[in-house]
């Protein structure tokens, strides 16, 4: 500290040690009653400090390469090579090219020495993997002295060289902090700023010596669990705390842990949206477009194509980072809803301002049309090719147009985030220098590969939580440490030597990942240094078991073999572990009545009896509260589309025939045409709502496919006995007490009898009818019959399901006549029933759809599913019911 009083420089390894050093210096002014006002002490970390050197070095030309950057030249490189033309993912082989480069710097091994390893083996024109990555740094390395640019490793030597030869001043006083085991390259940084500064000092904190627990736990969400109530409960207690969580394999659980550590921190707002955590930064090393704000931002820019992907403008509408999202909140939620509706993948952004721009429609969103039409007009005034600087100029005015980054305040980790995003548009106009003109699409590209190569962390740096990686977490100081996931395949992580160059010379120059009895050691070494760097006291934690697979702790763990023996500890779930803990639980009863009220109205058809049938809840919350899922975009048709051009098309049919005589006295061709008619204007009628997805290619092979499933049906429909169709889509209700019910039923035949036959499409695989069961999960023909019957004075005599797919075809149902169809069958038995006991059934359905309805019109609304296996699997309601949480107890 009186190194940093005094104005010597204080290199860190990073930014995380720069700001901890920065915040003791101060705690310790404040212990020494200073002024809290003072300058700035000179802590740098060490590449800032060296960029810093390098531009202000007399006679330098070059210009830094920012790693982002550099990766965008790696990858046309790998790009435009003859060795990377068949490369599968190009991008993934550039990242590993540009790894291995600037490995092989910081490890001081020079590319003459590689190149004795290279055997060029060209049978096929293509070198091999070390013949490729050496041709690629020669194309690297050549566009560097064309642009006159230099990467940061390169740069490092350059420094060293200049301070070594005194072209460079060094510094007067320098302290090293946190430099536990540098690599080759700044070790020899170091040694040359010993010959050529006054002074030079290590800058290490005595070894701290806290109390070490380790703790078993059932599994990884559970361990997560207890490590964020444990840095809740450390917080509580002491408000000065500095709190480590150390995790292996952050990348993987990242968003495990920010939902844990917000439930536990913010119980109270779990059901609602919670923005930032103040207490705990996650050092997630997520890419900055994966940030909501940044994706916010590429989702807007994604306006500029004339399609745009559906989910992605939904997740727009729902973003708190445009203007208009509180005052026009229902209007936005109700044009999402219409935009799912569609069930395309994709949607023309001219039809959707049109949507918001209708003024009577519940989804009329007029800020949203207004701004949407001004991204289109700042899009259509810019020229077809421009430079990166034009198009950088273009999307700012077009955030700005939507309102980005919105009307609330920024938490600290957005603000961080719009730093970066600034200077990511900065580094994408850099670009220029070596693009020239490209198209709005190539612009894109560059930005997002830019944003990907820059990384955001969730929270403020100094937040008293820091959630960081092992190599992250290496060299800084806390007074509660806990480390997880320590299961003896994640500690020691595994050996993994860096592509591209020979594994035998990674291991002479002991390159990190290159032989598994150095990672080993390293891996011992910090545990020591986080025990060493840690004040009060370290956790060491692990699963027991990850779903099927058990878990063994880490064998390195300080004291595990005793723990392991004499461990007797239960897991905190165990039955009546509650009423062990002393734990009181209060029981609230659930009313299974909700009574209808006054001017409640009821929707749904047939589905709102299945519903109560099924499930008491489900018909409460759909037909009752209008609880739906959202439909979702598809790859292709929604089948409940692909059943309505199948209707549509029997439906047109049947307009044209009218009658089994007809069909089976129509000629070959003439049923032909019938039947591409009827499906050919069915799928037209469709197309205009599905556009994108129903483009002519499209729809020619959906009526061919079409026109062949109705030939096959209608092979179907001459096996039965004689009818005439005389009505199709027939609207009909069915009433009960209050209860009425909106029927449509799909055909309606006659026999020669005068009686008739009830027919229901339908196209997906359906299960045979128990049309004997007391609760009917399957009302819809029964509740059709009663209906007719009730309106018309006819009896009907079959009631019969038309099986129409590419597996099945063929009727399904019950009639009192064989001859109505002679091959009916239920469960494998004729489904002819005498007439004497047609009445009987006919009571027991009226019987018991009665029953049902009166339960509904009561009010009964209580989670009691018929059979959970069929009634619950499926069901979109759990979230609302929670009838996962009964069946887990």
């Amino acid at each position: 500290m009186e190194a940093m009083y005094s104005g010597s420089l204080v290199l860190t390894p990073n930014h995380r040690t720069r700001l901890q050093l920065q915040s003791v210096y101060g705690q310790w002014r404040q212990y020494r009653d200073m002024s809290p006002v003072c300058r700035t002490p000179a802590v740098y970390p060490v590449d800032i400090w060296l960029r810093d050197l390098w531009s202000h070095a007399p006679g330098i030309r070059a210009g830094i390469l920012e790693p982002a950057l550099e990766a965008l030249v790696w990858q046309d490189i790998v790009r435009d090579s003859d060795a990377g033309a068949g490369l599968v993912n190009q991008r993934a082989t550039a990242r590993a090219v540009q790894e291995a480069w600037r490995l092989a710097h910081l490890w001081r091994i020079d590319m003459q020495t590689v190149r004795k390893f290279a055997h060029f083996q060209k049978s096929d024109g293509i070198p091999d993997d070390l013949g490729a990555f050496l041709s690629w740094v020669d194309s690297f390395e050549a566009f560097c002295r064309r642009h006159g640019l230099i990467s940061l490793s390169p740069m490092v030597e350059s420094v060293i060289m200049g301070l070594a030869d005194g072209q460079l001043a060094g510094p007067g006083h320098v302290m090293l902090a946190g430099f536990d085991n540098p690599p080759p390259l700044y070790a020899l940084l170091f040694e040359v700023l010993i010959k050529s500064s006054k002074s030079v000092e290590r800058f290490d904190l005595p070894p701290l010596s806290p109390a070490v627990r380790l703790q078993d736990l059932s599994d990884p969400g559970e361990e997560i669990h207890q490590a964020a109530k444990w840095a809740r409960d450390t917080l509580k207690k002491d408000n000065q705390a500095r709190i480590g969580i150390i995790c292996p394999d952050l990348q993987h659980r990242t968003d495990a842990i920010r939902r844990e550590f917000r439930d536990i921190l913010y119980p109270e707002t779990a059901v609602r949206f919670v923005i930032g955590m103040p207490e705990v930064s996650i050092s997630s090393a997520r890419p900055l477009s994966d940030c909501p704000l940044i994706a916010s931002a590429l989702d807007i820019l994604a306006l500029n194509t004339p399609w745009v992907e559906t989910l992605a403008f939904c997740r727009l509408l729902r973003s708190p980072f445009i203007h208009g999202t509180p005052t026009e909140e229902s209007g936005r939620a109700r044009l999402e809803w219409r935009l799912r509706e569609t069930g395309e993948m994709k949607i023309q952004m001219a039809w959707v301002r049109d949507l918001a721009n209708t003024d009577d429609a519940e989804y009329h969103c007029e800020q949203l049309a207004t701004a949407l039409l001004a991204v289109d007009s700042l899009r259509r005034a810019q020229p077809n090719s421009a430079t990166l600087q034009d198009w950088s100029n273009l999307f700012e005015a077009q955030l700005s147009a939507l309102g980005w980054p919105g009307p609330r305040q920024p938490d600290p980790a957005e603000y961080d985030q719009l730093r970066a995003w600034s200077g990511a548009l900065k580094s994408f106009a850099r670009v220029s220098a070596w693009h020239g003109k490209v198209s709005l699409g190539q612009a894109l590209g560059i930005l997002r590969q830019i944003l990907a190569g820059n990384h955001a962390d969730d929270g403020d740096v100094l937040s008293p939580i820091q959630v960081l990686s092992p190599t992250e977490a290496d060299g800084l100081v806390f007074t509660h440490t806990w480390m997880m996931g320590m299961t003896e395949q994640q500690w020691p992580p595994p050996a993994r030597p860096v592509p591209f160059i020979p594994l035998s010379l990674q291991r002479e120059q002991a390159m990190p990942g290159s032989d598994l009895h150095a990672v080993t050691e390293n891996a011992r070494h910090l545990i020591t240094r986080f025990m060493g760097h840690t004040g009060s006291e370290v956790v060491f934690s692990w699963p027991r078991q990850d779903e099927d697979l058990e878990l063994k702790p880490a064998e390195m763990l300080p004291g595990v073999r005793e723990h392991v023996a004499g461990n007797q500890d239960f897991p905190a779930s165990f039955p009546g572990y509650e009423e062990a803990a002393g734990i009181v639980l209060d029981c609230l009863e659930e009313a299974p009545f909700i009574p209808l009220g006054d001017t409640e109205q009821p929707t749904g058809g047939f589905s709102l009896m299945a519903n109560q049938a099924d499930c008491p809840f489900k018909a409460f919350a759909i037909n009752r509260l209008g609880a739906e899922a959202l439909p979702a975009p598809l790859i292709g048709l929604p089948g409940h589309v692909l059943g309505s051009i199948l209707h549509e098309s029997l439906e047109g049919f049947w307009r044209a025939l009218k009658s089994q005589e007809n069909l089976l006295t129509a000629s070959p061709e003439t049923l032909a045409n019938t039947i591409n008619s009827a499906v050919a204007n069915a799928v037209q009628n469709k197309a205009r709502f599905y556009r994108h997805t129903m483009t002519a290619r499209f729809n020619a092979m959906e009526i061919r496919r079409l026109s062949d499933l109705l030939s096959a049906w209608l092979e179907e429909e001459k096996k039965r006995g004689t009818f005439r169709v005389i009505e199709s889509e027939y609207r009909t209700r069915w009433q009960h007490a209050g209860l009425t019910l909106n029927l449509r039923i799909d055909r309606l035949d006659e026999t020669p009898e005068g009686n008739l036959v009830i027919v229901d499409y339908k196209s997906p695989r359906n299960n045979e009818i128990n049309w004997f069961d007391s609760r009917q999960t399957e009302p819809q023909l029964m509740l059709y019959m009663l209906a007719v019957e009730a309106e018309v004075d006819t009896k009907v005599d079959g009631l019969f399901i038309a099986q129409i797919n590419v597996e099945e075809t063929r009727y399904k149902g019950i009639s009192t006549d064989n001859t109505i169809y002679p091959d009916s069958h239920f469960a494998s038995k004729r489904n002819t029933v005498p007439h004497n006991e047609w009445q009987q059934i006919r009571l027991s359905w009226q019987e018991s759809l009665t029953a049902i309805a009166n339960e509904f019109l009561s009010g009964y609304a209580a989670v009691d599913p018929k059979s959970v296996n069929s009634s619950c699997t499926w069901c979109h309601l759990g979230p609302l019911c929670r009838i996962g949480e009964r069946i887990d107890r």
